[in-house]
């Protein structure tokens, strides 16, 4: 008897439980494809520019972060009664940006592997 993991699936390849019709797997892929396009239209395909551009993707995780850590601060003291309901708000805000840019990031470092044939230095 096969193992579930050992099935193969439309496309050939073991099926993963977690994602058994591959549509993660095409949504990332999809997500990378609209990102390596994007930079290829701005010119940016050697390593100095994708590190530039990881810096700036840091700043401005950063700003975005602090900008929503000040809103909610500002709206907690405004409105105190709100309170559990702003601090919420603002956590699911941090939490997104925080997501969004280690997913950017993962798909930075794969265009940088990909074009460049090096991994991006920390």
């Amino acid at each position: 008897m096969q193992a579930l993991h050992d099935i193969p699936n439309r496309q050939g390849r073991a099926v993963n439980i977690s994602d058994p019709f591959s549509r993660v797997n095409s949504k990332r892929e999809r997500h990378y494809q609209a990102l390596r396009e994007r930079l290829r239209q701005d010119g940016i395909h050697d390593a100095g520019a994708i590190a530039q551009l990881a810096d700036n993707m840091w700043r401005m995780a950063l700003k975005l972060a602090a900008t929503a850590l000040a809103v909610s601060l500002l709206l907690a003291v405004l409105l105190p009664s709100q309170f559990g309901v702003i601090v919420t708000l603002g956590a699911l805000a941090l939490l997104w940006v925080a997501v969004s840019y280690v997913h950017t990031r993962m798909l930075v470092r794969r265009y940088l592997r990909e074009e460049c044939g090096r991994p991006l230095a920390e």
